[in-house]
């Protein structure tokens, strides 16, 4: 098997992923503060922090992926480290709530994190999933009939343009 970003140095970053959530999860169950768990207690806090930290590493990999020149690890290292400590985020972030959401600006900001990493899952899904099928659907197709049914369907476009307004026909022609 070739080795993705998913499957870098075999699975590090899954392993130190599920080795990080782990241990937040196991100190959230042993901590038993007075009021009960929220983001205020020493645990609350601890786990903020961790989460902050994972939030400034995650963005670290938009930086480590424009810099060709660097020795900071391989971009495909980093981005192994992206998609699973992301995927730790979010039980860290929920454990750092004490689950407990209101009205507010905390649980705005919660939401937020939640939907870019929902979006990133979708990402890697379909990173993985639609180059392989336009590959599968170009199979057996000659580079020469690949640019025939482009040029056939450059006409279906213009005939098409024909029948619209003027603006919209020169947008296509170009």
């Amino acid at each position: 098997m070739p080795d993705s970003f998913l499957t870098h140095a075999q699975f590090r970053w899954l392993k130190f992923a599920l080795a990080l959530t782990a241990g937040a999860i196991a100190v959230y169950a042993w901590h038993d503060p007075l009021g009960g768990p929220d983001g205020g207690t020493w645990v609350g806090y601890g786990l903020g922090g961790l989460g902050a930290a994972i939030i400034l590493l995650l963005l670290w990999y938009g930086i480590r992926k424009r810099r060709f020149a660097s020795n900071a690890g391989s971009v495909r290292g980093w981005l192994s480290a992206h998609v699973y400590l992301g995927v730790a985020l979010i039980v860290i972030a929920t454990l750092h709530t004490g689950f407990e959401f209101g009205w507010n600006i905390h649980t705005v900001a919660y939401g937020l994190m939640i939907a870019v990493v929902l979006s990133g899952l979708y990402g890697v899904y379909a990173y993985r999933r639609y180059p392989s099928q336009m590959t599968a659907n170009r199979t057996g197709i000659d580079p020469q009939a690949m640019l025939e049914e482009i040029g056939s369907l450059e006409q279906q476009a213009v005939e098409l343009a024909d029948r619209i307004d003027d603006s919209t026909h020169q947008i296509v022609l170009r």
